[in-house]
């Protein structure tokens, strides 16, 4: 048994690509590898490197539980050192570590530089003041004044970091994209009410490049640069195809960045490089690349290192754990570079599902929605199937000594596929019958006869998370009944989370609510029973309610939408304003508003009439 076998190491996210990456690098450089991931069957736990895997929550929603089940793994294997590869878990077992939880060695960044790879807001202040190029913008604070000066022709980008909310879930940064000023202005109130601020910039179309590095003691270790080839969306986003570089000049402007915090680990500074305009109309005067984020984790594309044979983890581990490392990792380092160099072949890395899949979907729907043309959409084409089908490309799931991670991820994609399939047909099914049988309007009538008869004493409203539209439509009810005896609660079919989300707390106090007062519930049998009127959303709803609690719930069901669709207007659906845009999410509450106002005048008439007629 070798020194390296005896460390066992843990490594969480097992479902991402970087955590394959991780769990074969580690694995080929002689440690113990144990996996914890929130899929049943991710690729990873299928490689021969995975002593064993368990099924953990997911970080994002559920971080104490997350922490719990880690450190019940921990201590059933005995673990040495815990490596997280997703953001939710770093920070979750980062706050577990200060708190002197047991738990091992924490591989993981220094704590400068995990301030930097964790708030996009600080990396790029950080990059102005060390002279690494960045896209032009401003950081926009919670009670400035709207910034409308920075509207000119272009979009506007506008950027939030990660951050811990009140209701001590780990929020990830979001990213939205501006056109006009009004859509500005939605937004700004949206974060201002939750108290963020966001950095806002120019929108500059270009290509993907990326600098990634190893650094201990001040020391650059391991390095190489990558340009992605394709994106999903193929306008830009996540990467689907990348080319093994090592560019100089990123090499200087990434390692500038670093060692102003005093970075120590493994990190990913990530670029954009767009063409330069001297004037409206010219010809691009030069390329230019600027600053995007850092990372200070494993990073998704990896799985090119992996390839090229540049040990980023397994150094990286064997410095943080005190291990000898020998020098043979370095010289296939120095091998690396060479495949690089003109002249020589280029070590391509990518994946047909997700990566060259997706990539082409967004290439054909942005023809046959008129975005880009046919010339250009047959290029994109042609170029995934010549990466696709050249003997020389390397892909993300495959490599020869550890091939069973490919077939679990073709079996998932067949199984997703075949899900995928399934749901459409049956929602195109459920189409044609809304036409063959209105359906929609079936339950409209119905809805208006369950409105006719209840007493409306005790109302139920109901939605999917609890957390958004029933607990609004609760609160505007008990608003305007409150001089009645009527009864008012709402429940979730699906709830994850306890609270209102922190961007629509300023939204409910605009309308005269409290949002702090409110926690989720899950609808239960007591609820139903006790209910007169049941008030609902959208139409999957009354079909839960139908198989979940049977035909006398849905007798007394509503859809919300009833009070104001009729056979012209089928429009029978509220969407959910938490997977909406802000200024969509205005509209969408605004829409509740007027109809719990119609809803509100109906019922009071209705428990005045009865209270008339006993």
């Amino acid at each position: 048994m070798t020194i390296l076998s005896k460390i066992r190491i843990l490594v969480t996210d097992c479902e991402q690509l970087a955590g394959l990456a991780v769990v074969r690098e580690l694995g080929r450089a002689g440690f113990t590898v144990f996996a914890v991931g929130c899929d049943a069957w991710p690729a990873a736990c299928g490689s021969g490197y995975v002593h064993s895997y368990e099924r953990v929550v997911d970080p994002w929603l559920h971080p104490s539980r997350f922490l719990a089940e880690v450190l019940g793994c921990v201590r059933h294997w005995n673990i040495d050192a815990v490596l997280p590869v997703g953001e939710a878990s770093l920070v979750t077992l980062l706050r577990a570590k200060q708190e002197k939880e047991r738990m091992g060695q924490l591989i993981c960044a220094n704590e400068k530089g995990l301030a930097l790879g964790l708030d996009k807001i600080k990396a790029y202040e950080q990059a102005r003041v060390c002279g690494v190029p960045v896209v032009d913008g401003q950081v926009v604070e919670p009670h400035d004044p709207l910034p409308f000066h920075c509207f000119s022709d272009d979009a506007l980008i506008a950027r939030t970091s990660n951050r811990w909310c009140t209701s001590g879930i780990y929020q990830k940064g979001k990213s939205w994209i501006l056109n006009n000023p009004s859509e500005l202005s939605a937004l700004h109130a949206e974060l201002e009410c939750s108290g963020e601020r966001y950095l806002l910039q120019k929108c500059r179309p270009g290509r993907g490049e990326g600098a990634f590095f190893l650094i201990n003691n001040g020391e650059v270790k391991l390095w190489h640069s990558h340009v992605r080839l394709a994106e999903i969306p193929w306008w830009g986003g996540v990467s689907a195809r990348r080319k093994l570089t090592f560019d100089e000049q990123l090499k200087e402007w990434g390692e500038r960045l670093l060692r102003s915090v005093q970075f120590d680990g493994i990190a990913m500074v990530e670029f954009r490089r767009f063409q330069e305009l001297a004037e409206i109309g010219a010809q691009p005067k030069s390329e230019q690349a600027c600053l995007v984020e850092v990372n200070a984790r494993p990073w998704g594309s990896m799985a090119l290192a992996l390839h090229a044979r540049i040990p980023f983890v397994s150094q990286w581990v064997k410095l943080q754990m005190g291990v000898p490392s020998k020098s043979r990792r370095i010289q296939a380092h120095c091998a690396a570079k060479q495949i690089s160099q003109p002249g020589k072949k280029q070590l391509v890395c990518t994946s047909f599902y997700p990566g060259e899949v997706r990539h082409l979907s967004s290439v054909v729907k942005s023809y046959l929605s008129g975005r880009i043309e046919k010339h250009r959409a047959l290029s994109f084409i042609k170029r995934s199937l010549k990466v696709l089908l050249s003997p020389k490309t390397h892909f993300d799931f495959f490599v020869v000594d550890d091939p069973r991670p490919c077939f679990v991820q073709w079996a998932n994609v067949v199984v997703l596929s075949a899900s995928g399939f399934f749901r459409r047909a049956i929602a195109l099914f459920s189409r044609n019958l809304s036409l063959l049988f209105r359906i929609d309007a079936l339950m409209l009538s119905s809805s208006r006869r369950a409105l006719a008869r209840t007493t409306g004493k005790r109302i139920l409203v109901v939605c999917t998370g609890n957390r958004c539209r029933s607990p609004f439509v609760e609160q505007l009810l008990k608003a305007d009944m409150a001089q009645s005896s009527i009864q008012v609660c709402s429940a979730g079919l699906k709830v994850q989370e306890s609270n209102i989300p922190e961007r629509f707390i300023g939204v409910f106090r605009r309308f005269g609510l409290n949002p702090r007062s409110h926690v989720a519930h899950a609808v239960c049998d007591s609820d139903i029973e006790n209910a007169d009127l049941i008030v609902l959303m959208e139409r999957s709803h009354w079909w839960q309610i139908f198989f979940k609690f049977g035909f006398p719930a849905v007798r007394k069901s509503i859809l919300l939408t009833a009070i104001d669709a009729n056979e012209y207007n089928l429009k029978i659906e509220i969407p959910d304003p938490y997977l909406q845009s802000p200024w969509d999410a205005e509209h969408t509450f605004a829409w509740l508003h007027s109809l719990v106002q119609k809803l509100s005048t109906q019922i009071q008439e209705i428990h005045r009439l009865v209270d008339y007629e006993f």
